[in-house]
């Protein structure tokens, strides 16, 4: 074991991730009703993403998640952006985070995100899968942020939200021949499926062997399935750590456009007890949750290491 790597292992150990973005930007106004999404808003009022790490950090969490989940080259010159510019808001997105950390909790990691190939197409695939993308254009997508996000020097890259093996596949080969420290979280459509309808068996287990990988797991993702598919990441491989962040437990009524459903943040933390029981080692929050779901989280959790 690569003697990094176990650190950062160590460090997600009973630890607090961070919460929904997109939720707590909106929360304090800010319009991501576009295609950039979150992204839009490291260029237009970084100070808002500034604002989010901060309550999440105050919170309890251990560990923040850059802005970049929606955030690539491409998309960022598709919305009017010069390459330059694009290349410039990637990296401030870790920058912010770490300076974040700095002033509030210089113990937290911070995690660069590198959200889907699905996230920039801004149609929904990342919770389908992509029937007519080749593993070479998922690799061209991925590689050219991954370096972009790597030299701000995050502490580890969080591959999230992914729907498919394939894209899995490619993210893990590009950490091994980049020697960058990540982690890899399916979206998944049920207690044994990811979102691309492979099972998250077959899909996690190409992880298994990569010596960069600090820990798996399962985000943007109903509650309701999180106990079983974390068993199931335990059986493949007891050792490699188990990140769980899923969605509040509502579910989006598209006839109405409205949300139904608990977003209650103590039955989410007890919801969370299971989940470290089963072999969980770091828990936090996507979709609809927010700073007081980590709240709740860091009470049922060990203290707070500062």
């Amino acid at each position: 074991m690569n003697p990094s790597i176990n650190r950062l292992r160590q460090r997600l150990h009973n630890s607090v991730l961070d919460g929904g973005l997109a939720t707590e930007l909106e929360a304090l106004g800010a319009d991501i009703d576009c295609d950039l999404w979150s992204a839009r808003v490291l260029a237009e009022s970084p100070e808002r993403i500034t604002k989010v790490h901060e309550l999440y950090l105050k919170s309890g969490s251990d560990c923040i998640i850059s802005s970049s989940y929606q955030a690539s080259v491409e998309g960022f010159v598709a919305a009017g952006f010069s390459m330059e510019r694009a290349h410039v808001l990637l990296a401030d997105s870790v920058i912010i985070a770490k300076n974040v950390r700095e002033r509030i909790n210089p113990s937290a990691l911070v995690a660069a995100s590198i959200g889907p190939y699905g996230a920039y197409l801004a149609d929904g695939s990342e919770y389908r899968g992509y029937a007519n993308v080749s593993e070479a254009r998922l690799r061209e997508f991925h590689l050219d942020r991954w370096r972009i996000l790597a030299a701000a020097k995050p502490d580890l890259m969080a591959c999230e939200t992914i729907p498919s093996a394939a894209e899995a596949a490619v993210l893990n080969r590009i950490a091994h021949e980049e020697e960058t420290p990540f982690w890899l979280c399916f979206s998944c459509s049920d207690a044994q499926r990811i979102c691309s309808g492979e099972t998250l068996a077959t899909a996690a287990a190409e992880l298994a062997n990569n010596c960069f990988l600090v820990g798996w797991g399962i985000n943007c993702t109903s509650p309701q399935f999180v106990s079983e598919l974390v068993r199931i990441l335990v059986k493949l491989d007891p050792n490699i750590p188990v990140i769980v962040y899923p969605n509040s437990g509502e579910r989006y009524e598209a006839e109405t456009s409205s949300w139904s459903g608990t977003v209650d943040p103590i039955d989410f933390a007890e919801r969370a007890q299971e989940w470290r029981a089963l072999g969980a080692w770091a828990v936090g929050g996507c979709c609809r949750t927010g700073p007081q779901h980590i709240a709740a989280l860091r009470h049922f959790s060990l203290p707070h290491p500062r």
